[in-house]
């Protein structure tokens, strides 16, 4: 799977026209991921995927702010070693500009906090390798019963959670991966 570069935003001012989700796709998508996949570049259209929670739910910011959330797709370490800050300024450039003509103006003067994540950050305070975001790819060998278990069948009580396990990847699925793990932990305490 990609690996991701993150802007996480707080915004001093409510945002009424920014969704809590929203995907923005490339013109050519196919060119885009082949650009990722393939020769290891950065999209000169990135998709990207935006993501406002306090625009449904007013608890998650401050009174009369917003928190902002954007997710870009990039290729992983292993094809792509560093990315500049003339590279992530760029691409934060691209994405305010995509905002700005579906309606969705972030203006500059508003953003209190900033902080950008890349996949070497995702590598070295999640162990993601290659930065992989989403861990294993689901290819055809990477679902189902293929995918890797959440117990060592080499070390005796040794168990693992997240993405890279059963069942997969997103939010839903690790806090299921949790679970499973926690039960699979809790017979092995009930014996």
């Amino acid at each position: 799977s990609p690996a991701v570069i993150t802007f996480y935003l707080g915004i001093n001012k409510k945002l009424d026209k920014l969704p809590h989700h929203k995907i923005f796709l490339s013109k050519n998508m196919e060119k885009s991921y082949d650009s990722i996949f393939k020769y290891g570049k950065i999209p000169h259209d990135p998709p990207f995927y935006i993501s406002s929670p306090s625009s449904t739910d007013e608890s998650m910011a401050p009174k009369d702010c917003s928190n902002i959330f954007i997710l870009v797709p990039v290729p992983t370490i292993d094809k792509k070693k560093y990315y500049s800050r003339k590279e992530i300024s760029d691409i934060r450039n691209k994405i305010f500009k995509r905002l700005e003509l579906s309606g969705s103006i972030i203006d500059e003067r508003f953003i209190d906090f900033e902080e950008v994540w890349t996949p070497n950050d995702w590598a070295e305070n999640f162990s993601l390798t290659n930065g992989s975001a989403f861990g294993e790819s689901h290819n055809f060998f990477n679902i189902g019963p293929f995918r890797s278990k959440n117990y060592s069948k080499k070390i005796k009580h040794l168990f693992f959670t997240g993405s890279s396990t059963t069942p997969g990847t997103g939010v839903p699925m690790c806090l299921i991966s949790g679970q499973m793990t926690a039960e699979r932990i809790k017979k092995l305490f009930e014996k």
